[in-house]
């Protein structure tokens, strides 16, 4: 009987400390130029995901290169525990400094087109009771930008 409820206790523990699943990408929103500079200049937008799981989990760091039609925009570190809740959307601030003429030339590019190539490229680190996991975080995909 011991060995069963042994047993029983730790599936259950392997089936808590599984794997979560990626976050999935929705889009960004709100991207606003919150400071102008001459050689750097501060952006900020929302990004909105999805987590799969169904459990909550918490987003400890994240850095991302981020490209909009494979040009280099900026780089994004976030270093500050964001609480995510189970099966549903959410969205997480981000700044990002940008090289004001290549940002610029970006902004055109973005006014001029319908929908841009976004392009991230880093890993953030996430998990739950106490034990976080660092995950690649690689996307790329079209999207139409709203100002």
């Amino acid at each position: 009987m011991k060995k069963r409820l042994l047993g029983l206790l730790l599936f259950f523990a392997v089936l808590s400390c599984a794997k979560p699943k990626e976050l999935e990408y929705i889009a960004f929103n709100n991207l606003k130029v919150l400071q102008w500079g001459f050689k750097e200049s501060t952006v900020a937008m929302e990004v909105e995901f999805f987590n799969p799981n169904r459990y909550p989990l918490q987003l400890k760091k994240a850095d991302v290169d981020v490209y909009i039609n494979n040009i280099f925009l900026g780089k994004s570190t976030m270093d500050s525990l964001v609480r995510i809740p189970a099966k549903d959307t959410f969205m997480i601030p981000v700044l990002m400094r940008v090289e004001t003429g290549s940002a610029l030339t970006n902004i055109f590019k973005i006014v001029s087109d319908s929908a841009v190539l976004i392009k991230m490229d880093g890993h953030a680190t996430f998990g739950r009771s106490g034990i976080f996991l660092t995950y690649p975080i690689k996307y790329e995909g079209l999207q139409k930008i709203k100002f």
